[in-house]
């Protein structure tokens, strides 16, 4: 878990960050979207192929895994088609939470910066959890 803090001086400024992230989660998107149907028949193929192994082996159990952790770092060698559809199988639906928690951060940051007057010396400080805003403080000075 990744954890930071960044401070601005109005709410213009933060709505351009968060504008930003939602653009580069987007992208993001876009890119394992193509990169997961990419992947998809041949991780079926895969699967298939597993699928037949354990029926053949009956009751013995099938250990084809390839991963071993290290210091908690997963390391599959050598990765299977199915192993990187997983891994962008997961990475698309947590960059999809991320996309969808900025998008209704950004409507309650608008709400928010046109109901409160302009403060001076303000300062918005917004802690990311993961890249994802999880606490606004608003102060001023």
């Amino acid at each position: 878990m990744s954890a930071e803090i960044r401070e601005f001086k109005s709410f213009t400024e933060l709505l351009k960050f968060i504008e930003e992230e939602v653009s580069s989660c987007r992208k993001m998107l876009e890119f394992l979207k193509k990169r997961y149907q990419s992947l998809q028949a041949q991780a079926r193929s895969d699967m298939v192929f597993l699928e037949s192994l354990k029926k053949i082996m009956g009751n013995e159990k099938l250990n084809l895994s390839t991963e071993v952790n290290v210091g908690g770092l997963s390391i599959i060698y050598p990765a299977r088609a199915y192993d990187e559809f997983k891994v962008v199988e997961d990475t698309l639906r947590r960059v999809q939470v991320k996309l969808n928690t900025l998008e209704r951060v950004r409507k309650i940051v608008e709400v928010i910066a046109k109901n409160i007057p302009k403060v001076p010396n303000m300062k918005i400080i917004i802690q990311l959890i993961n890249g994802i805003p999880f606490k606004l403080l608003i102060r001023s000075s």
